[in-house]
């Protein structure tokens, strides 16, 4: 299979490595008479297309029809993109404008120095040699297979005496005339196996079912080097583009010869699969499915063997000549430092030809056959032979099922290399590679490609982007590791993947214009990450961070949220200057911290208290055996210690007068945590909690984040206003905890828990009091709402009142419907629909804001934005 890539690095590296490196200046200018566009992408097509074609049908047979025209696309768009940088490569290096250097040496020298100019020519001709190797070892096989005598190492013994008078052809030029026979000849060979393909499903002898997706990620990941060889041109774009007439139009040619070869690739390789299907994977190409050893040859079977024949003979020469013109380079410098004559150097270079042909040789003589060049492929085949010569099928299965067995167990690193492949190129993709800063992200992409929109609204739409796209590394990363991850988190991170991807995509287009170099290598991802979801072996089994992730309630995460969205916002709108992004998400993370272990401390506490037990308890973590009291403890100690960290951090930025301050609301804040529901004397049990989150989610919450963003001297004298805008959404956190008490106001009282709602009662709760309580906490935000914006003249918060139906609903649900009889699902509903309630007042108050900067006219492109976004939450969130 990897000889067709040789085919490449034989037509560049003879273009460019042939020449006297001595001599051959990087700024040579283009010939006037060179390639055209056209032309130059035939001559790639024509210089791709080879015997590497012969090992496409088999790839099908283990990756499926659909895995196999995936995989080759995915090689397709990652190597125009590689071509891409290697032109502009190529075009940096040359000292003229419109200009490119000759070859890759060039390049690389220009690049990085002569040291590593030396290791990339190493690399290069080590594997010139191997794959030189590989066509010997097809010359053998294809003549044993028309001839049936004589053995295969035989015959590429016999190749390889013959190859040695023709490796003493010194020039390429004088190469070039038999290479122009093989390019006809490839061309010939496709038509050939289109025509047996053809043949065979006319005749009904082509199988009825065919193998879809790829068994696993092995197989996939396996057949995925092979069409990265089929695809090996690159070793002949420096070649190409130094000929063209316009170096500057090779992308055009690039696009053409990709496409085409591409569309060849794809007939050769499913029609191939579709005549002969799963008997590809008894040989080792299709030419052994066209005429099978061992038996008589038909016409078919005649043409293919002559046409490889004759490929094989001038792609052998083009790729053997550049390793052969370093030996006589080596040969020629030996030569002048121990002063031989001119006849003993031309007699070294002969003898080290004849050296390397006889190394090739050697090689093809051991390699019994071509696709023992795959690792994976070759154990296999090893082990089944040797089951096969001892006669013996229960031998067999002793053999195969170690190496079942050792594939299951290496599994799980495999997907976690292909995780952490995907988290690196999403990482690359979202520009965290880049040097570029989050302001300059916006200033640069986000803004541009949405000018109409408010700044503001570019900031939080690439905060929430850049928060979802770490998400999704974490997700994608953790789903393979055994234990700690499943297939649902893998799941989650490759859609979350997909979907940061696909907004990438869209924000270039807008922001840049289209760029293909910008596109490929992003919409190759997403083919990738599709690929990966659906053929990832992860077990579906526990996952520790999924039950971690759904201890700290996550949907609560709005009541810390909210009130920080808002406040930011009415900062804004009162022109106050906040911090920097990092900052304001060290601050975030600081109270989502506390959030997370505060609630998993109230787990810990109503178990502990014997208020939740296997029946009652919302939070399954515990109970259900899925983890212990003590990681759970352990969990809240380290989230409260994060919480902590973060607060040292942002507390440095304070100024010297107000660390006081801000150590008080750091204590009370952390003690809050505990005395919820811990402690003593617990307020939720002695129905203070109310007044509790108030006070912490209100100005506690309002004032720590004026003191760490803002300067304090300009936000802490407008404190009351500003606690004033953020009232609303207060109050509506509070109804979370409500609601939260309502429905389990019946087992808190049986409990001994004196909440507010089972003080009252769960009669009088429900049809008197808590429904006043509950309604008025749902509905008073928005009397003060439309207060505010009749003193601040804020028509921007109009768009609030388009949550007044989902408060109405919640009424409805909580106080009007008997949620007693709720059971099940409903029942534990409740309080996430009231937590979303707050999130989407939390944006829309945000929003509102944004779109009516104090003083100037109200933006209507962002209240249009902001209406789509509303009406995008109220159909996910229901």
């Amino acid at each position: 299979t990897r000889m067709r890539e040789l085919q490449l690095y034989g037509l560049s590296s003879c273009c460019h490595m042939t020449d006297d490196i001595k001599t051959t200046p990087a700024d040579v200018p283009n010939t006037p008479t060179g390639l055209g566009w056209i032309r130059a992408a035939c001559t790639i097509v024509m210089g791709c297309v080879g015997v590497g074609i012969l090992a496409l049908p088999g790839t099908a047979t283990r990756s499926g029809w659909l895995g196999s025209l995936i995989g080759l696309a995915f090689a397709a768009a990652v190597t125009f993109y590689n071509n891409i940088l290697l032109w502009k490569t190529l075009h940096l290096a040359a000292d003229g404008e419109n200009q490119v250097v000759r070859c890759y040496e060039e390049a690389v020298r220009a690049t990085y120095g002569t040291a590593v100019s030396i290791y990339f020519g190493v690399i290069i001709h080590a594997f010139l040699v191997s794959v030189c190797s590989a066509m010997l070892v097809l010359l053998g096989s294809t003549c044993y297979a028309m001839t049936h005598i004589l053995h295969k190492r035989i015959w590429a013994l016999i190749w390889t005496a013959i190859g040695i008078p023709f490796s003493w052809i010194k020039e390429v030029k004088d190469v070039g005339l038999v290479a122009a026979v093989g390019v006809t000849s490839a061309s010939a060979m496709v038509i050939v196996i289109l025509v047996a393909s053809a043949n065979r499903l006319i005749s009904g002898s082509a199988p009825d079912s065919l193998v879809t997706s790829p068994r696993g990620a092995i197989d996939f990941l396996s057949n995925l080097a092979s069409y990265f060889f089929v695809f090996g041109f690159t070793a002949t774009s420096p070649t190409v583009c130094y000929h063209m007439n316009r170096p500057m139009d090779f992308p055009k040619t690039l696009i053409a010869a990709v496409l085409l070869i591409t569309l060849l690739y794809m007939s050769v390789m499913e029609l191939g699969y579709a005549a002969y299907g799963q008997f590809l994977t008894k040989v080792d190409t299709i030419v052994d499915a066209i005429s099978p050893p061992g038996q008589p040859l038909d016409v078919f079977g005649w043409l293919i063997n002559i046409v490889i024949l004759v490929v094989m003979l001038p792609h052998f020469l083009v790729l053997f000549t550049p390793t052969a013109k370093q030996i006589d380079v080596l040969c020629s410098n030996v030569g002048e430092r121990r002063r031989w004559s001119a006849s003993h150097t031309k007699i070294a270079c002969l003898v080290g030809r004849t050296c390397l042909v006889i190394l090739d040789g050697c090689i093809a003589i051991v390699v019994p056959k071509v696709s023992s060049l795959k690792l994976h492929r070759m154990v296999a085949k090893s082990k089944s032979s040797a089951a096969a010569a001892a006669g013996n099928s229960k031998s067999k299965k002793v053999e195969e099922k170690p190496h079942v067995a050792k594939e299951r167990k290496m599994l799980p690193v495999v997907e976690m290399v292909v995780s952490g492949t995907l988290a690196a190129w999403f990482a690359w993709s979202c520009g965290w590679t880049e040097e570029r800063s989050f302001t300059g992200t916006v200033g640069e992409l986000v803004h541009p490609a949405f000018p109409a929109l408010p700044r503001q609204f570019c900031i939080v739409i690439h905060w929430v982007f850049t928060l979802i796209s770490g998400c999704a590394c974490i997700a994608t990363l953790i789903g393979p590791v055994p234990v700690l991850g499943n297939r649902t988190v893998f799941m989650v991170g490759t859609k979350l993947m997909t979907v940061a991807t696909a907004c990438q995509c869209i924000v270039r287009v807008l922001a840049m214009g289209f760029s293909t170099t910008q596109l490929a290598p992003r919409l190759a991802l997403i083919v990738a990450l599709k690929g990966a979801a659906r053929l990832s072996k992860i077990s579906q089994g526990p996952s520790l961070f999924l039950t971690w992730f759904v201890s700290v309630r996550p949907w609560t995460f709005p009541a810390a949220l909210a009130p920080l969205l808002v406040t930011a916002a009415v900062v804004n709108w009162l022109g106050l200057e906040l911090s920097s992004v990092p900052h304001v998400t060290e601050l975030i993370f600081s109270l989502v911290a506390v959030q997370a272990s505060a609630n998993q401390i109230n787990s810990i506490a109503d178990l502990w208290n014997g208020v939740d037990n296997v029946q009652t308890a919302a939070d399954r973590s515990i109970v259900d055996g899925h983890m212990s009291m003590r990681t759970m403890i352990t969990s809240a100690a380290s989230l409260f210690g994060l919480f902590v960290a973060l607060l040292v951090r942002c507390g440095m930025m304070v100024p010297s007068e107000y660390k006081l301050s801000l150590t008080v609301l750091a204590t009370v804040g952390g003690l809050a945590a505990f005395i919820y529901t811990a402690g003593p004397l617990p307020f939720k049990y002695i129905g203070l909690g109310d007044l509790l989150i108030f006070i912490t989610f209100g100005p506690m919450t309002t004032y720590y984040f004026l003191l760490c963003l803002t300067n304090p001297d300009q936000s802490t004298p407008i404190f009351g206003e500003i606690f004033l805008f953020t009232l609303p959404i207060l109050l509506l956190v509070v109804a979370i905890l409500n609601s939260n008490n309502i429905r389990d106001m019946e087992e808190d009282k049986a409990s001994g828990v004196n909440t507010l709602a089972s003080m009252l009662g769960p009669k009088l709760s429900r049809v008197r009091v808590n429904v006043r309580y509950f309604a008025t906490l749902q509905v008073a935000p928005h009397f003060i709402v439309a207060w505010l914006m009749d003193k601040y003249n804020c028509p921007g918060l109009l768009l609030t009142f388009s949550v007044i139906p989902r408060s109405l609903w919640q009424i409805y649900r909580v106080c009007i419907r008997n949620i007693s009889a709720l059971r099940g699902p409903a029942r534990k509903s409740i309080v996430k629909e009231t937590s979303d309630t707050v999130l989407i007042y939390g944006l829309a108050t945000a929003m509102g804001l944004a779109c009516s900067t104090r003083g100037q006219p109200v933006n209507v492109v962002g209240v249009a934005v902001s209406m789509a976004v509303m009406a995008f939450f109220y159909a996910t969130l229901q």
